[in-house]
This record gives structure tokens, sequence and C-alpha cells, in this order.
């Protein structure tokens, strides 16, 4: 739990130093214009979505992350009420926490995963 956090506060770190772009349309804006490099997906976005994400990423050559955080969560994180899918993050040092604390979380998922199938 406490690596969810730490996604969550590094998300809200960029959101306070006006790093972020908010949403799927100015998210994928913001791709088409060179300036997001780096973008957050919840994993329960609809196929729809993840596809256009993707295909914006991939394009554009961004790196895209889905993330097990709900889309509630993740608009508090960066100071909203309304559900957020995405975020794009546009600003390289600000992406270093982020993939960090990402990559944290996924470890501790999946060493969460193993120890509860072991029992």
């Amino acid at each position: 739990m406490n690596e969810y956090l730490k996604v969550l506060g590094n998300i809200g770190l960029a959101a306070r130093a006006r790093k972020i772009t908010l949403g799927n349309e100015l998210t994928c804006e913001a791709i088409s214009a060179g300036k997001v490099r780096m973008v957050l997906m919840c994993e329960s976005a609809s196929s729809n979505t993840a596809k256009k994400l993707a295909d914006y990423c991939g394009k554009n050559g961004v790196e895209l992350c889905r993330i097990p955080v709900e889309p509630v969560a993740l608009a508090s994180a960066v100071g909203k009420s309304k559900p957020l899918m995405s975020v794009g993050i546009t600003d390289d040092s600000l992406c270093i926490p982020v993939r960090n604390s990402i990559k944290a979380l996924s470890n501790a998922t999946s060493s969460q995963q193993i120890s509860e199938s072991e029992v």
C-alpha cells in the first residue's frame, strides 16, 4: 500500500509543478505537439481509450504506463474531483520518480501475489 501512495504522490508532485496534462483529449493533443514524455493510464480504462492512447504514444515515441489506480484516486492526486483515465507528464526529470515508483509498485504487487499463491 505504501508503494501505491508513492505513485500517487509523485503524480501529485508533477501536478503541483504544472507539468501535466489532464484527460484523454488534452493528453492526445499534447502528445501530437511533442510536449508529453510519459502517459499514465488507469488499468480500468476502456479498450477504445487504451487503443487510442497506445496509438498516439506509439506514433510519437512516448512511454505509456498502465497503473493500478482508480480514476477517482488519480483525479484526487492531481487535485481534481472529476475522475481521470489518463495523465500526461511533460517534464523528463519528473518522469524519473514516477517511473521508479511504478516499478516498485509492480514489484511489490508481484511479490505479494507470489506469497499469496504459496499459502
